[in-house]
Formats: C-alpha cells, sequence, structure tokens
C-alpha cells in the first residue's frame, strides 16, 4: 500500500525529495534540538496542521530519512496524535485526544 503511495506521490510532483514533497502537502517542518534520543516525530494538531520535527542534532542524511519515515506516518497514520523516531529505532505511539 505505501510503496503505490509513495510512487503515485513521486510521479504527481516529479521529486522523491521528502521535504519537497512535504512541501507540497502542507505539512510543515520544524527543525530544532530534541536531545539526544529522539531523532524526529510526526504531530498532528487538533487544528489538523501536520508537523513533522526532526532533531537538529542528526547529519543531512539522517534527517532526509526521517523526514521521509516521519511523512509516511502522515499519509498511514490519520488517528495518529504523535508518534516519536527514538534512537534506538522504537517507536512510541501518543494518541491526544
Amino acid at each position: 500500500m505505501i510503496n503505490k503511495i509513495i510512487k503515485d506521490l513521486i510521479r504527481t510532483y516529479r521529486t522523491s525529495n521528502s521535504f519537497i514533497l512535504c512541501d507540497y502537502l502542507h505539512i510543515i517542518i520544524l527543525k530544532s534540538n530534541l536531545g539526544n534520543e529522539v531523532k524526529g516525530f510526526f504531530q498532528r494538531t487538533p487544528c489538523g496542521y501536520n508537523i513533522i520535527h526532526i532533531n537538529s542534532k542528526i547529519d543531512e542524511n539522517e534527517m532526509n530519512y526521517i523526514c521521509a519515515h516521519e511523512l509516511g506516518h502522515t499519509i498511514l497514520y490519520t488517528s495518529t496524535s504523535i508518534k516519536l523516531f527514538i534512537e534506538n529505532k522504537l517507536q512510541i505511539k501518543v494518541n491526544i485526544n
């Protein structure tokens, strides 16, 4: 399912750059110091804004990976409020309703 969605996005917007795709999809990207464990997380606000938070302490390649990963969450998990990507690859899903 996700593979088809990603292929369709790439074909529609003519890019595989996750940051550019987020821009087209009106997903806000915030880079900030998230400490040493959290690499990034996805947040959907009560007003419907989708925000991807990326740790500014990680390198550019990892930022690209985290952005693509969190973009997948914005597409697949429409009911999740927050999903964290932590250093040991464990993910924590938090529903705030």
